[in-house]
């Protein structure tokens, strides 16, 4: 049974209702700094001004740090003439209070330890503020009002966090409280010659150009999942949809085609399921090894391509005769591999033999046969519950067999093929499971092992033996396969027991729990950060993390996972290296190298698109952005409560040549996209690829005045387009400007039979009718665009727009006598029709948002694509849609891996890489070789 902890606390008496807090030590530290200018220097290391409970302490306390930081001297004085300067002198008591403090100080020289006092008192003072927020925090949350049960555990760790680590400060800091700190750590990095003043990676070039990972950043490391992970053309596969079975090449040959097929797939917990591969890869021709196990399998395979171990994913050029490797389970297999034992000492943690046995019912000196033979499925899943171990729960009830390898040999070259399963990262083929880094260990490791500083990773893909097998054999230069199959040679033997004790002292911390879940990343890191000074952090990798919620798209996920990492770089002021994964485009170039917007979860726009800019109101296409190479580009963004609001485009980039849908909304509107460009809908942001007709999608209904209003008279059309200077016109001569322009070009009629307004604008040119749609937003009317006999027209459609066209034309300009009809038989419909309701508008549409209807979502083939960074809001309006953009828009800095030898067997580069430097924040970009 549970026994709460009430130590200290007096039973049947309430709490005191004054907040912690100890005046007598408060005025002892002020009385010995206006004493003495050693306690200055002995106090400044223990307090801040909020320490202090009393404000006009406060405010005396920074009186006397601001004349002691000028080398001015701080005795009653001196600080009296300077809270007169500042109008606080009465405020804090005058100046005989100054000498009051002076008297009530027995020895300045105990400063120093009266500041210990008041500090104590501080954070007594914050855990009862963290306290009375985590209570309401909880009630919150009971009442529905404060988020999941989730969201408030880890605001509740957060204010617990605040508080021992006393990060409660000003939101803002003058740039002058700044530059003194600024001037140390230029004068810091100048005295070291430029060495990498944060974490050191391990690569020379990389922290000649960073100066290491600095604390807050958040850095993506980035490369192909599949770099020569291919299975050979004969590969035997089935569609899990139909039960027919097929080799490889055709399975990829059929999908490339658009066939709905679908593999088989081992989730976590070790079950199978069947899913639909994301993408259809042929790789050309590569060597392949032959792997043969006991019961007969076979299957032709590169080297690099991971099957699924007891232990983890190992590649199986790494195999040796008599490991075992997952298979589906036909039948009831009792007996699991002898590796087994190994994951149960790992679960049992500090446990003995003797203590398992007890929970178990057994006798004490029960003899399990550990490492003797393989454990049947019975006894793993009693020891599974004994443990409470998901782990061994899983191996126990999973529905894979384990088959014995017998041997893996070369076997020439052959054409190779691979498909991407999302999510899960494997599937079936040949009856065997095969799967689809190690420089976040590398950071770790010259984080920890060289320099001696406290680092974590948090590895979702590699089990902690692997982790640690790798990082032996990249210390000790004892090759990986040696250590797998068993064939260390005495100087391999000699050259671990010498790195032994080294690696042994490094404080690097490894986790790799299953399923982790960004609040639990962040609740270990904050532990870490606390109780061993954390300096550096691995998530292996990105795209494997879970929120544990349900989600509509995995592009949101993602996305918030990206922002979620940088909220911790900052709040724990420690680097995050988040590991990802690169899409297929590099394979599809010519130098195969890889690019920023290949970073999956990514979309891209055309050159085509035009986004909409804050400053002028008018247009620009992605393609004119990229051509000037314009950046810091206000443009117009939806916020968290889907409000327009100005934003800056950092800038924009080319994303290659890729595959393109066309999308068509109901009220005309059209946008050219990936699949993976993500758009707006009621259940957050979606990957174009995922809509289908029917689906709602963000897009404004009004846009503000842009910043740079301008009163000129512009011209009408010119080549098939309204002026750019029509769209920085004042909202006044912009309603005098449809006005004319509408006499001209337009028409405005009743039509008696259908009792409706008829408001529509025709030109031969789509062009301008999408111009005129987007002035007409500036007057918050929405207007359909679509094609007809002559051309393109813009209509009005839904009775409130009519109205709204109406007063703006009327205000602005005057309304023409031949409108006065129409207007007057409005007004009598839009009470007939219960304007007030908006009877008549389909879609419901709240703050600056109209959730418009998808029409049509199509393939058009390929063309060179771009993506733009919008930090904050990390949207922009393009075409008039609200759109996403990358998902390396958190990251500090993005390392993209390449290596050549990979795509070409004769490459005189065999075992080398390249580390792209192709984004940093703070410094220049670069190309390392390592």
């Amino acid at each position: 049974m549970a026994v709460a902890d009430d130590r200290g606390i007096r039973q049947g008496a309430e709490f005191d209702r004054l907040p912690p807090q100890d005046l007598q030590a408060e005025q002892s530290v002020l009385g010995g700094m206006l004493l003495s200018k050693d306690a200055i220097a002995d106090v400044v290391e223990v307090l801040r001004g909020t320490d202090f409970y009393r404000p006009a302490h406060q405010t005396i306390f920074e009186t006397v740090l601001d004349l002691y930081g000028r080398g001015e001297p701080a005795d009653p004085v001196t600080v009296s003439s300077e809270l007169s300067k500042q109008g606080q002198l009465m405020r804090t008591g005058g100046a005989p209070y100054l000498h009051t403090l002076i008297a009530s100080v027995p020895t300045a020289a105990n400063a120093g330890y009266y500041a210990q006092i008041v500090a104590e008192q501080a954070i007594l003072r914050r855990l009862v503020e963290a306290g009375t927020r985590i209570v309401q925090l909880g009630y919150g949350a009971a009442q529905g009002q404060g988020g999941d049960v989730d969201d408030a555990v880890d605001r509740a760790q957060a204010a617990v966090y605040e508080v021992t680590e006393r990060r409660l400060s000003e939101d803002y800091i003058l740039l002058e409280h700044l530059l003194q700190e600024t001037m140390d750590e230029i004068d810091a990095i100048s005295s070291r010659g430029g060495a990498a003043a944060g974490v050191p990676t391990g690569f020379v070039e990389l922290d000649q150009v960073t100066n290491g990972l600095h604390p807050g950043q958040m850095v993506i490391v980035a490369g192909r999942p599949a770099m020569g992970k291919c299975l050979a053309a004969e590969t035997p596969i089935v569609d899990a949809a139909t039960g027919v079975a097929m080799t490889i090449e055709e399975f990829v040959r059929r999908g490339q085609a658009g066939e709905a097929l679908r593999v088989r797939t081992v989730a976590a917990d070790l079950t199978l399921h069947e899913v639909a591969p994301s993408a259809f890869v042929h790789n050309g021709v590569l060597p392949v090894l032959r792997l043969r196990t006991r019961s007969g399998r076979q299957l032709r395979l590169t080297a690099t391509h991971p099957l699924l171990g007891v232990h983890g994913w190992v590649a199986v050029g790494e195999l040796s005769p008599g490991v075992c490797i997952a298979v589906p389970r036909g039948t009831a297999v009792g007996v699991l591999p002898v590796e087994c034992w190994d994951v149960v000492e790992q679960e049992m943690g500090g446990l003995s033999w003797e203590e398992v046995n007890a929970r178990c019912g057994r006798p004490r000196q029960h003899d399990w046969h550990v490492d003797k033979r393989g454990i049947d499925r019975e006894c793993l899943a009693e020891l599974a519950k004994a443990l409470d171990s998901d782990r061994l729960r899983w191996l126990a009830t999973g529905e894979l067999a384990w088959d014995e390898v017998v041997s893996v040999l070369p076997d020439g070259v052959s054409e190779v093929y691979d498909l991407t399963v999302e999510e899960t990262h494997n599937f079936v083929a040949a009856d065997i499971v095969v799967h689809n880094s190690t420089i976040g260990l590398d950071f770790a490791r010259s984080c920890s092992i060289k320099h001696g500083m406290t680092s974590a990773i948090f590895s979702l893909e590699m089990g902690r033996s692997e982790i640690t097998m790798r990082l032996l054999s990249a210390e000790a230069k004892v090759p990986l396969h040696h250590m797998r199959s068993g064939t260390m040679n005495e100087e391999d033997w000699t050259r671990l027991a010498r790195r032994m004790g080294e690696v042994a002292d490094a404080p690097l911390y490894i986790d790799d729990s299953p399923n982790l879940t960004m609040m639990e990343i962040r609740a270990k890191a904050r532990r870490l950060r606390q109780r061993h000074d954390l300096k550096l952090v691995v998530v292996d990798y990105l795209q494997l993390m879970t929120s544990g919620k349900k989600v509509e798209s995995r592009q949101q996920e993602v996305s918030e996972f990206s922002r979620s990492l940088k909220l911790l770089a900052k709040e724990l002021e420690v680097p995050v290296v988040a590991i990802c994964q690169l899409n297929r485009s590099p394979e599809q170039r010519q130098d195969k190298k890889p690019m920023l917007s290949d970073l999956r979860e990514s979309g891209c726009l055309t050159a085509a698109t035009r986004v909409l800019r804050a400053d002028t109101g008018a247009e620009v296409s992605m393609g004119e952005l990229i051509a000037s190479g314009e950046r810091d580009i206000p443009v117009w963004s939806l916020d968290e409560q889907h409000r327009i609001v100005a934003r800056t485009m950092t800038h924009a980039f080319s994303s290659g040549v890729k595959q393109v849908l066309a999308l068509r909304l109901a009220s005309g509107r059209q946008i050219e996209a990936t699949a993976s460009h993500p758009f707006l809908t009621p259940d957050g942001w979606r990957p174009l690829g995922e809509l289908v007709a029917g689906d709602r999608m963000a897009v404004p209904r009004r846009v503000p005045e842009p910043r740079r209003a301008v009163d000129v008279a512009p011209l009408r059309v010119s080549d098939g387009h309204l002026s750019r200077l029509a769209f920085g016109l004042s909202e006044a001569r912009l309603g005098k400007f449809l006005a004319d322009l509408w006499s001209f070009g337009g028409s405005v009629r009743w039509l008696g039979g259908e009792d409706r307004a008829d408001i529509r604008y025709s030109s031969a040119s789509r062009h301008v009718v999408n111009d005129l749609a987007r002035l007409l937003l500036r007057f918050n009317v929405l207007g359909h665009v679509g094609p007809e006999d002559s051309g393109f027209c813009l209509t009005i459609v839904d009775l409130a727009d009519q109205q709204r066209f109406f007063d703006c034309v009327a205000t602005n300009a005057g309304l023409p006598e031949s409108w006065r009809p129409v207007l007057l038989k409005l007004r009598m419909a839009a009470t007939t029709h219960e304007f007030g309701r908006r009877a008549t508008r389909d879609t419901a549409a709240s703050d600056d948002v109209y959730w418009d209807s998808v029409e049509l979502v199509e393939r058009i083939g390929e063309q060179e694509v771009y993506d733009a960074t919008v930090p904050g809001t990390h949207n922009f309006i393009a075409d008039g849609i609200a759109v996403h953009n990358s998902l390396e828009q958190d990251a500090d800095m993005v390392v993209l891996i390449h290596r050549e030898d990979v795509y070409e067997r004769e490459s005189p580069r065999a075992g080398e890489a390249d580390l792209l430097l192709v984004k940093h924040r703070n410094g220049p970009t670069a190309t390392c070789t390592v």
